[in-house]
């Protein structure tokens, strides 16, 4: 209805917006279509739109923010003491903390191997936070 346009000052609006909105609609209905109504469901939805986030700030400024991943850990170790929650997803706190430090090693690791043999930087820690996370949550 506003044709891409701010309805104030009338600028573009950025197509980045949009593509941010149908991705979070996409994942919503993904997540609701299998998991129905459940704390499940909610905690896949926060860390679907953690990752899109993630995802556009690192393509735009090739960095992955503390603030953003940091509280994924925190959510996805502390997940881990609910047991009734799906354990074919997640994972009891003993793995949960055992794949945030593999997760984060084994990234770390890539990434100081790089640099020794390059001389040069390949990827940064927030790669290696990111992947923390993902072992944090799975």
């Amino acid at each position: 209805m506003l044709r891409g346009k701010c309805r104030n000052c009338k600028k573009s609006i950025n197509l980045q917006y949009l593509i941010v909105e149908l991705l979070s609609i996409f994942s919503f209905v993904t997540i609701y279509h299998f998991f129905g109504l459940t704390v499940t469901s909610l905690l896949l939805l926060i860390l679907s739109i953690f990752f899109i986030i993630i995802f556009f700030i690192d393509l735009k400024h090739y960095i992955i923010p503390n603030e953003l991943t940091f509280p994924l850990m925190a959510i996805g170790f502390a997940k881990s003491f609910d047991p009734n929650l799906n354990q074919t997803i997640f994972p009891n706190y003993i793995n949960s903390l055992l794949g945030g430090f593999f997760g984060y090693s084994i990234i770390w690791l890539i990434i100081f191997f790089y640099k020794k043999v390059r001389n040069k930087e390949g990827m940064g820690l927030g790669d290696a936070k990111l992947m923390a996370v993902v072992g944090f949550w799975f």
